[in-house]
């Protein structure tokens, strides 16, 4: 296992970065606070699979996207808080195949 971890702090930005090689599993997560916006990045290979995640809070505004990446299948997924609206999109293609 090898891990790295990086730690910044520039004015009223705080970001840290963690970095990690766990066989064929490498782990990249980072997490960045500016004012009142607080983003974390996950990032993850497992062999075939790729995986990001990033997850936003900005204000009343909370925002999470999914993307995988699994041999031939991309599969995409938006969701957004925004006060008391909800909304939630799903993208997969599949092959030749598109799916909303």
């Amino acid at each position: 296992v090898v891990t790295t971890i990086v730690h910044c702090i520039h004015g009223s930005v705080v970001t840290t970065i963690v970095h990690c090689i766990h066989g064929s599993v490498v782990t990249t997560i980072a997490l960045c606070i500016h004012g009142p916006v607080v983003t974390t990045i996950v990032h993850c290979i497992h062999g075939s699979v790729v995986t990001t995640i990033v997850h936003c809070i900005h204000g009343s505004v909370v925002t999470t996207i999914v993307h995988c990446i699994h041999g031939s299948v991309v599969t995409t997924i938006v969701h957004c808080i925004h006060g008391s609206v909800v909304t939630t999109i799903v993208h997969c293609i599949h092959g030749s195949g598109v799916c909303h």
